[in-house]
C-alpha cells in the first residue's frame, strides 16, 4: 500500500507504507534531508498527528496506520514542558522542504 507525502509547494512523493514504522520515518527523513536529531511525525491534511514517534513497537507495520493513497505531511515535533507534564506542538514543515 502506498501513501503520499506532501512537501514544498504542491510537491509530493509516494511511499510504500508496507514496512516497519521506523523504516518509513527513516526513508522520509532521508528523502527530505531532515536531521536525525529532529523529532518528526506525519499528520493528515487536517493536521491530526499519526503519533508514529510514540510507537511502543517501532517494528510494527506502518500500513496498519494509514488508508490507501492517504496524503500526509511531515511535521517536526517540539516538546514543551508544562505544569501538568509534557505537551506536543506540531509545526508543519511543508514550505521548508
Amino acid at each position: 500500500m502506498f501513501i503520499y507525502i506532501k512537501h514544498a509547494e504542491d510537491e509530493q512523493f509516494l511511499v510504500n507504507s508496507n514496512c516497519p514504522i521506523n523504516v518509513l520515518l527513516q526513508y522520509v527523513r532521508a528523502k527530505l534531508e531532515v536531521a536525525e536529531s529532529e523529532l518528526v511525525d506525519l499528520c493528515d491534511e487536517q493536521g491530526v498527528l499519526k503519533l508514529l514517534f510514540l510507537s511502543q513497537q517501532p517494528q510494527e507495520n506502518a500500513s496498519r496506520l494509514f488508508s490507501p493513497r492517504e496524503k500526509c505531511i511531515l511535521c517536526t515535533i517540539n516538546r514543551e514542558s508544562c505544569v501538568t507534564g509534557t505537551s506536543f506542538v506540531c509545526e508543519t514543515q511543508v514550505s521548508l522542504f
